[in-house]
């Protein structure tokens, strides 16, 4: 019999898959074509070719940009950095990030192997799940992760602080429609020896689960809509179209290009012919309410209008402004991803012999600002004029601590390679003066 814990993981694995799925498809670009009215989607659902304009992957993926994680500073973290330099965590570490902003969450798994080494994975966050504790939302009760096998059957695991518990389905996973389907796995229990679950998870919020698409789905719906209706004006509407009415014989006329029109005279007793046309559909009606959507997706995401319209010259101040939304929506992303990072780092280093004292260390991120190295430049000289250390200065502008101690190292090798100059020149000059040739 199912355990409460093996139903609740089942039934939370089973309710996300539909959402998360239909979340990542609007990323990719396969998105629905919504009608306002049910008459009209029942009329033309499925004749007509989709058209869509994928302004969700735009949102998510100008925040991705700023969202790099370069590794960690503090105490005794070489070897951290080097693991996750040779493991390409950086890889992981995009991936789980991703999804954390298409769908609320990311996950990542750190294993050992029975000879020792350690493995840091991505996993698709409809995969796993993970119970806080009612009295601390912040710590783990317990976590599940569920995968099919080569086999064509269902694994379950369900980690613990103590131990991870196996299940396996008894028949195909196809056929898996309840949690009666799993039972014990061949080997039901393995002991868990660190003391801590090893499911970690990416989360703007512990409140709820909240990616960056929610909140514009319904506007990409309406720009889908808007799309596809210039779409089909422009296929049929936005030609000049001309009538033609006569008593006269007209199967003849043709409409292909440069093709004349030879229209008989009517009789006198008949009404005269009449020639005229349509005017065609005016499609700059379709591009203002396109832009306006385009406007309201950028206000409500925190994306820089540019990325969604079309803008002229932009100055430096003026780009740096319309980007601060996003800049401030990055630092907060990466104040909450950073926790959890430093989490995984002390875990991965207990794992390989070491302890970490997690307020020792700290995740190095790729400056989130854009960067114009002119205003930066003078910036920083005016700071120095004021009299602030050049070192102060480097640490405001995100210099971590291995490139602050690279550069002191460059510059004493310079300084040290310009004095070598120096008395080489002054030898060259002295030698000169003796031969009379100075």
């Amino acid at each position: 019999m199912a355990t409460p814990d093996l139903r609740a993981a089942y039934r939370a694995l089973v309710a996300k898959q539909a959402p998360y799925t239909a979340l990542w498809a609007y990323y990719e670009g396969d998105h629905p074509l919504v009608y306002a009215s049910s008459k009209v989607r029942d009329l033309f659902s499925g004749r007509l070719t989709r058209f869509s304009v994928n302004w969700c992957a735009v949102v998510v993926d100008a925040l991705l940009d700023r969202l790099t994680l370069k590794g960690f500073e503090g105490q005794d973290v070489d070897e951290l950095n080097d693991f996750f330099t040779d493991e390409a965590v950086s890889i992981d570490a995009d991936e789980a990030h991703r999804s954390a902003a298409v769908t609320g969450e990311g996950f990542v798994i750190v294993e050992q192997r029975d000879d020792g080494t350690v493995d840091l994975f991505e996993n698709d966050s409809r995969l796993c799940h993970i119970v806080y504790a009612a009295d601390n939302p912040r710590r783990k009760a317990w976590a599940a992760k569920w995968w099919g096998g080569e086999d064509e059957r269902r694994y379950l695991t369900l980690y613990y602080p103590d131990r991870f518990e196996h299940y396996v389905s008894a028949g195909k996973a196809k056929a898996v429609q309840t949690v009666d389907a799993f039972v014990p796995a061949q080997v039901p229990v393995e002991a868990n020896e660190s003391g801590v679950i090893p499911v970690f998870c990416f989360r703007r919020s512990h409140k709820r689960i909240l990616g960056e698409l929610h909140s514009i789905i319904d506007l990409q719906n309406a720009v889908n809509k808007l799309f596809a209706d210039m779409m089909v004006s422009a296929e049929f509407a936005a030609f000049r179209q001309r009538w033609v009415l006569s008593n006269a014989d007209l199967s003849d006329l043709l409409t292909n290009p440069n093709e004349t029109w030879v229209i008989p005279k009517s009789d006198k007793e008949m009404e005269p012919t009449q020639i005229g046309s349509f005017d065609p559909t005016d499609l700059a009606n379709f591009t203002g309410a396109l832009d306006n959507l385009a406007s309201k997706i950028a206000i409500v995401s925190r994306t820089p209008k540019q990325y969604l319209l079309q803008a002229g010259d932009i100055s430096g101040e003026a780009l740096l402004a319309m980007e601060a939304p996003l800049v401030k929506k990055a630092a907060s992303y990466q104040q909450s991803f950073g926790a959890t990072w430093r989490e995984i780092a002390v875990y991965v280093s207990a794992l390989q012999g070491k302890v970490l004292d997690p307020r020792a260390i700290a995740p190095v991120w790729a400056d989130e600002r854009t960067i114009q190295p002119v205003a930066e430049a003078d910036a920083l000289l005016k700071n120095r004029s004021a009299g602030i250390p050049l070192l102060t200065l480097l640490r405001r502008d995100g210099w971590s601590a291995a490139e602050i101690e690279q550069f002191l190292d460059d510059q004493e090798q310079e300084s040290a390679a310009q004095a070598t100059s120096l008395a080489e020149a002054a030898l060259r000059a002295a030698r000169d003066f003796e031969r009379g040739e100075a």
